[in-house]
């Protein structure tokens, strides 16, 4: 499942693999009538998969829970992350943090209102437009878009990390030939330059003293 997902998209991503099945009814199996209310669901692979539901919500739960129990320190950070964008919404001030590069970062997005205009005097045709609200953020698009935003802006930074020490070190561009080993000899040569990229990232620049 993705981050920083609600449960409602959760549940939707879960039900990517599988199709309504709306007539599916199995009376001997479920004599309580209500169990056979609602739509079903059968897997478009393994057509012996029927869900209800009710059992997606069950389903993200279980998940969840495996998620929290085997990689606490996820749930550590994204609450993390979520209290420090709440806090900085609820004082209606963007949402800054540093990149190892030195660039600096500020997130704001601002409420936005619709309006109608005419500009023209011989029709009566009208435009809507979305302006912004001025010192008013947009606290609901700014505690969701922080996490994304900000692990994006981390890719960026390694990727850019990675390039410069990959040309520093093999001034020939990267070539994609088929049937050749140049391939695989620079692909080796990425690989351990990024593994070395991940552990200087991590080395100098720690998440929670960066983040202010």
């Amino acid at each position: 499942m993705p981050y920083n997902v609600s449960a409602i998209q959760s549940i939707r991503y879960l039900k990517e693999n599988f199709i309504v099945d709306s007539d599916y009814i199995n009376l001997q199996d479920n004599k309580d009538n209500n169990l056979t209310k609602g739509r079903w669901f059968r897997h478009i692979k393994d057509q012996n998969i029927i869900l209800r539901e009710e059992d997606f919500i069950v389903l993200y739960k279980v998940l969840s829970k495996v998620l929290e129990n085997t990689t606490p320190s996820i749930k550590l950070i994204t609450d993390y992350l979520w209290d420090l964008a709440s806090i900085c919404s609820t004082a209606n001030i963007p949402i800054p943090w540093k990149l190892p590069t030195g660039l600096i970062i500020n997130q704001s997005y601002m409420q936005s209102k619709e309006i109608r205009i005419a500009p023209f005097d011989y029709i009566k045709h009208t435009f809507q437009l979305k302006v912004h609200v001025k010192e008013k953020l947009d606290i609901l698009k700014q505690n969701r878009a922080f996490m994304p935003n900000l692990i994006h802006s981390l890719d960026a930074t390694t990727l850019a990390f990675l390039i410069e020490a990959y040309f520093n070190k093999n001034p020939n561009p990267i070539k994609i030939v088929t049937q050749s080993m140049t391939v695989l000899v620079q692909l080796v040569i990425i690989c351990n330059i990024l593994y070395q990229c991940y552990n200087q990232f991590i080395f100098l620049y720690t998440l929670i003293k960066n983040i202010y």
